[in-house]
């Protein structure tokens, strides 16, 4: 026997559709709007979402990453290193484009082996910071033999490009850190 739309929608919300329970229809809901939604969230965020790099430039003495067009950097002999719950952060100081202030973020790097989560345990996150504090005072030769570059990731659709004012950005922050530096002495 073939119903309406209609039919079929009313009979659906009225209850009579699911006999045994009240809830089967807000399972069948959930699962129809929900899994689909989060299958799509957790996709896009796994395949389309650009890596952000931390970058340790020796010469200039500074930590870095840049995403979105923006810059955030601090100076190594400035850097503070902490633990947002659980996670290594990294205080790192960006421009704010409404009042042109310095910002603070915390940079989370991922310095795990097993994990693209962010799950990184206490060792991994000190032989990182021990692998950083060698790098930048003593340089390359350190650390490594070879120039190290970061595994690009396996299936990774996202661009992170150079912003176009990188130089501009970064001696724009270098300037307001010095301002905020000589205001607190």
């Amino acid at each position: 026997e073939k119903i309406s739309w209609w039919e079929y929608i009313k009979a659906y919300n009225s209850g009579e559709f699911f006999i045994d329970s009240q809830y089967d229809k807000y399972l069948v809901i959930g699962w129809l709007i929900f899994f689909p939604g989060f299958l799509w969230l957790f996709g896009y965020l796994s395949f389309f979402t650009p890596p952000v790099y931390l970058i340790a430039d020796r010469q200039r003495g500074i930590l870095y990453s840049y995403g979105m067009g923006k810059v955030r950097l601090t100076r190594y002999k400035e850097a503070q290193f902490g633990y947002a719950g659980n996670m290594l952060a990294i205080k790192l100081y960006a421009i704010n484009e409404k009042t042109g202030q310095l910002k603070t973020i915390l940079y989370r790097p991922n310095v795990s082996h097993y994990s693209s989560f962010l799950t990184s345990t206490d060792s991994e996150n000190h032989r990182f910071i021990t692998f950083l504090n060698a790098y930048m005072q003593q340089g390359r030769d350190a650390v490594s033999s070879v120039d190290y570059q970061a595994r690009k990731p396996f299936l990774s659709f996202g661009k992170n490009p150079l912003p176009a004012d990188f130089e501009q950005q970064v001696e724009q922050i270098l300037a307001k850190l010095d301002q905020e530096k000589e205001h607190h002495a």
